[in-house]
């Protein structure tokens, strides 16, 4: 899977690479709008076409981690998006960039026979993310998928720190869950979203 993650990022790089400097036709038409969602996160996408390769947008929703130890998340951010060269069947390549604020409670609790074990923190941060993507269009409909994606925290806080035992163990465990979530710099593939043109 890795493997086959790292194929389809080099080859949409080097198809970005080699179309970047060729003049592409507006990617929405005549159309000033699109709303789009992601398909298995519960998160809302408006964004404002502010010329024919570029789209600002204003993103804001939930969970888009598939892990059952976050309790909530809450995320929203600003981007600029711009794609290159229209082809294959109406499809185009982007570059995406903007500043994220993300709010989460994480819980993990194990009180089986060989452990007892209940950690969980509240916390928020402040994260630059790029995005590399691609596009189908079909008259007004938008289907695209953002390839690999990386959000690099600037700043983040811990509001709430929970653990049962006070053990050093569990404490380091706690502080290894927090930086995963909240301050280590975040690699993520294959988010697919459908969209809408107006």
């Amino acid at each position: 899977m890795k493997t086959l993650s790292m194929i389809m990022i080099l080859l949409t790089l080097g198809t970005t690479v080699a179309f970047a400097q060729k003049k592409s036709p507006p990617p929405a038409g005549d159309r000033n709008y699109l709303v789009s969602t992601y398909l298995w996160s519960p998160t809302l996408t408006f964004g404002k076409y502010i010329h024919p390769q570029g789209i600002f947008q204003l993103e804001a929703g939930g969970n888009i981690y598939r892990d059952a130890n976050i309790e909530s998340r809450f995320r929203i951010n600003a981007n600029y998006k711009h794609y290159f060269q229209n082809f294959w069947f109406g499809s185009e390549f982007f570059l995406k960039g903007g500043v994220e604020y993300m709010k989460m409670s994480y819980s993990a609790n194990d009180y089986s026979s060989t452990q007892n074990k209940g950690l969980g923190f509240k916390g928020d941060n402040i994260s630059t993310i790029f995005a590399l993507g691609h596009e189908w269009r079909k008259r007004s409909w938008v289907l695209g998928v953002d390839w690999a994606s990386v959000r690099i925290p600037l700043t983040w806080q811990i509001s709430d720190e929970r653990v049962s035992t006070g053990a050093d163990w569990e404490i380091h465990q706690l502080h290894d869950e927090e930086s995963i979530y909240l301050k280590n710099t975040r690699f993520e593939y294959f988010h697919l979203y459908i969209g809408y043109n107006f």
